[in-house]
């Protein structure tokens, strides 16, 4: 018997498991399927603050293990390109961020692809049906209010919250950036990010919350869910998806859409495999083509990122405890799992962000290179430039004696220039596809990381936490731009923050392939709801993206068919 359902949602990711979960709860109670390659994970052991930066690690079956081209600008080194894998994908393994960047990139999103409807207003109401904000936390009302959260979501099925505790260091961290100048920041997520303050977290009672958890803990049954089930192509009637072929030899069929919500890496391989793409590119494959879009995978975008480490004074920080120390980390992980308290609730779960402008970048040659619209976004007063992540783990490539304090920042590029591309390897599903992320390759975007880079030494140098500096564990060897940019072509990583590779836009833009509704251009049947369409790179950790997108694409997709 031929299986039947109104809707296939391709991915049971971050967007996907909400889109699925709206979907089915519509008035119409439509049937639902998700099909995901990955397992429906029940492992909780790493869902504690401590190990938000473990798990991708720690869990290779929770991760597809793809890697990138040689990267040019970074001595060719091939990367890991980190992407979850199972019920929940990437919020399964990601390290917890949820930001939203400067309300401006959504604006900006909007007048690129001529609709409002994913402008700042639309999208922050999106995100209050997604959210759940917690204001419980440590009352550090000198110097850091608990903020109410009042312009937040308090009914949606993913928690957010701040830590209950913060760990020993924050405030040091945090007067040190108030007094070296940045503007104390309360709610990151505004819409107007600039300055330092504590990154929220989705956490609920001290766990990890996924896309899985947030929206599937009951299953309607209207809702069915195959694991480790992996779309092969996409069935076409003429220029109608009516189908999916899995690599297991099933085949199923949608009586209304199919929603391609694999993520900016699988889901325009599906739809490449599928013969929807560049023509030439398939034809060499011997792929048939069913639609030719020239703009699949040709316009991946993310953001460069470098960890500095320095060794520090004893007595300002102590999560390095548990870093050398095993026995002490068993004892603590004993706890956590019993209790759900100690050490592992504490540490890692007060991250300090700060997002930062560089005003002299805006006279340099390679910011006068840019195009016009591009400088007027970049100039706006809520886009940062980069970002500072401080106080974060011990950078896997390094190790401390037991009597080492150590303090970690991360870099990260927020308005990077650079596009990349992914194409197949060959016609066979079970291959990789090729990944360029081609970062720094743009001469805007090498002078943005140098002076961030250099701005993050002399916050180290300059501020308060100069006075406990001893020495750098990983750093460049000075501040010369020379000696930046060997640092950064041997050590820069990317943020696995990937987009664009399925990219929203209007119909007169060759790299465009879904328009404002998430259709694909020039087909029947068939949108496409994840990461893979924004048309710009969020100054942000994508997950909160991932999830708007997936509410926007449901509230679109109940209107349009009534349901």
């Amino acid at each position: 018997m031929t299986e039947r359902y109104d809707f296939i949602v391709v991915g049971g990711g971050t967007a996907g498991c909400l889109l699925a979960a709206n979907l089915a709860a519509a008035a119409t109670r439509p049937s639902v399927l998700i099909i995901e390659a990955g397992n429906h994970d029940q492992d909780t052991s790493l869902h504690s603050p401590f190990d938000r930066f473990r798990v991708i690690f720690a869990r290779t079956e929770l991760n597809y293990g793809y890697m990138t081209t040689p990267q040019t600008s970074l001595n060719n080194r091939r990367l890991p390109y980190y992407r979850g894998k199972g019920l929940g994908g990437s919020s399964l393994v990601n390290f917890l961020f949820y930001l939203y960047g400067s309300k401006e990139d959504y604006n900006r999103w909007a007048d690129v692809v001529g609709d409002d409807a994913w402008n700042w207003d639309h999208v922050k109401e999106a995100l209050k049906k997604v959210e759940t904000y917690h204001t419980e936390g440590p009352d550090e009302s000198d110097l850091f209010a608990k903020p109410a959260y009042e312009d937040h979501g308090h009914e949606g099925p993913v928690h957010i919250s701040l830590p209950p505790t913060w760990e020993m260091g924050t405030r040091y961290i945090l007067e040190a950036g108030i007094k070296y100048g940045m503007k104390r920041n309360l709610d990151l997520n505004s819409g107007n990010p600039i300055g330092i303050g504590i990154v929220p977290s989705n956490y609920a009672n001290g766990k990890r919350v996924t896309s899985a958890s947030a929206n599937l803990s009951t299953i309607p049954d209207n809702l069915t869910i195959w694991t480790n089930s992996t779309a092969g192509q996409i069935i076409f009637d003429g220029k109608k998806a009516v189908g999916v072929h899995l690599r297991d030899g099933r085949t199923v069929f949608a009586t209304k859409d199919i929603v391609l919500t694999a993520g900016p890496i699988d889901t325009p391989k599906l739809l490449l495999l599928s013969g929807i793409g560049p023509q030439t590119e398939l034809e060499k494959l011997g792929i048939q083509v069913v639609h030719a879009l020239e703009g699949v995978g040709k316009h991946l975008l993310d953001r460069t990122a470098v960890f500095t480490c320095a060794l520090v004074e004893d007595g300002y920080f102590d999560k390095h405890s548990l870093e050398v120390d095993s026995n002490r980390l068993r004892e603590a992980r004993m706890m956590w799992e019993e209790t759900g308290s100690g050490p592992l609730s504490v540490y890692n779960s007060s991250i300090v962000a700060a997002f930062t402008k560089i005003p002299r970048l805006l006279s340099t040659p390679e910011y006068k290179m840019l195009e016009i619209e591009e400088k007027e976004y970049i100039e706006r007063d809520s886009v940062p430039h980069f970002e500072m992540i401080v106080n974060s783990p011990l950078p896997p490539m390094l190790s401390i004696k037991d009597d080492e304090m150590y303090l970690t920042y991360t870099t990260i590029l927020m308005r990077p220039q650079s596009v990349g591309s992914l194409r197949l390897s060959s016609a066979n599903p079970d291959d990789f596809p090729v990944i360029d992320l081609n970062l720094l390759d743009h001469a805007f975007d090498k002078r943005s990381m140098i002076e961030a880079v250099r701005d993050t030494m002399k916050f180290q140098y300059e501020s308060d936490l100069g006075k406990i500096f001893k020495r750098y564990l990983a750093g460049p060897k000075s501040e010369s731009d020379e000696d930046i940019m060997e640092y950064l072509k041997s050590d820069a990583i990317p943020a696995w923050h990937a987009c664009g590779t399925v990219a929203m836009g209007k119909s007169d833009n060759p790299n465009s392939c879904v328009d404002s509704n998430l259709h694909v251009f020039g087909l029947g049947g068939l949108r496409v709801a994840d990461l893979s369409i924004c048309p710009i790179l969020p100054g942000n950790h994508p997950q909160s993206t991932a999830y708007f997108i997936g509410q926007i694409a449901a509230d679109k997709i109940i209107q349009d068919w009534n349901l």
